[in-house]
């Protein structure tokens, strides 16, 4: 099974005072502390995995699949939001008038 992004990649580096300065240190505390225990998780996933029955893998996949897929377009809408430059797209006028009229 391959995996989207690791947790670190999905919530980013860690937070400091300067980005977040209206927040009060007790929640960066705990916003980094859960971070590090997060990462600290994902390194043993794959051995927690192994251990699984197929029935519990399947049943667990069951309810992450959609999860999974909704990351996975996230992903791609920000990286096409980064890429595409304004002008590179059609409206939503200009996409119908194609797919009736090729």
């Amino acid at each position: 099974m391959t995996y989207l992004a690791s947790p670190s990649t999905l919530f980013g580096r860690l937070i400091n005072r300067t980005q977040y300065a209206d927040l009060p240190w007790s929640n960066i505390l705990a916003i980094n502390f859960l971070r590090g225990r997060l990462n600290r998780l994902s390194a043993n996933l794959p051995n927690l995995i192994e251990e699984l029955s197929d029935e519990n893998l399947q049943s667990a996949w069951k309810v992450l699949q959609p999860l999974y897929y909704d990351l996975y377009m996230l992903r791609a809408i920000q990286e096409s939001k980064q890429i595409v430059q304004p002008g590179e797209t059609l409206t939503r006028e200009e996409a119908l008038r194609l797919l009736h009229f090729p």
